[in-house]
């Protein structure tokens, strides 16, 4: 059973890797909103997290080289490393709620969009029937 449960796991994971290769964040986002009613906040939330992942890489590289400095080794399993990473991700969440609200975002607003997200009927279809062909092999096999 767990390894049904693992297998599919990764299948999901590797369908979800497909949609976003051919689409990018920003209109993956925009269409969960657009489409699933998805609430802003979460959306853009998401959005400007994606966004922030190559800082917060960055971040890491810093905080390891300035351990470096001073002969400690600091490995992935180090508490200490996911403390201050921690801390310079919430310094990055407060900074991200400070834009949002002075580019005048708010939650309950209505809100206009640039680009309309429109899922086609045969989206629908094809995605439906990649899912049953996925649960089908990984049944069967």
């Amino acid at each position: 059973m767990g390894t049904i449960l693992v297998t599919r796991l990764y299948a999901y994971i590797a369908l979800g890797m497909t949609i976003t290769k051919t689409t990018t964040i920003k209109e993956l986002c925009m269409s969960f909103e657009q489409n699933l009613h998805m609430p802003t906040k979460f959306v853009y939330g998401f959005m400007g997290g994606f966004n922030l992942i190559s800082y917060i890489k960055q971040d890491i590289l810093d905080i390891k080289q300035a351990a470096y400095f001073r002969n400690m080794s600091l490995h992935f399993w180090s508490p200490s490393l996911y403390f201050k990473a921690i801390v310079s991700a919430i310094h990055y969440s407060e900074l991200l709620a400070e834009g949002m609200e002075s580019h005048g975002f708010s939650e309950n607003s209505q809100r206009t969009h640039y680009q309309k997200m429109e899922i086609k009927r045969s989206d629908y279809v094809f995605s439906l029937a990649l899912l049953i062909a996925v649960q089908i092999f990984l049944f069967y096999f």
